[in-house]
């Protein structure tokens, strides 16, 4: 959790990498929403952002909300 509060792709990619999850949009957003309270707010932000789920920031949010 450290390393995604410091660098939230490099986050991600480590749980991507170490099978803890899945490299989809749909399991970033129910990770995100379920370690919600684990997790750095303006992390997550960032990773929302400005790394490279910016692109699909509509359909993240979207599946976001809808957990």
């Amino acid at each position: 959790m450290r390393l995604f509060s410091q660098k939230p792709s490099k986050g991600i990619k480590f749980f991507r990498d170490n099978n803890l999850l899945e490299d989809t949009l749909e399991a970033t957003a129910k990770f995100l929403h379920d370690e919600s309270d684990r997790l750095d707010k303006t992390a997550i932000g960032m990773l929302l952002i400005f790394d490279n789920l910016s692109i699909h920031l509509p359909l993240c949010t979207k599946q976001f909300c809808e957990i």
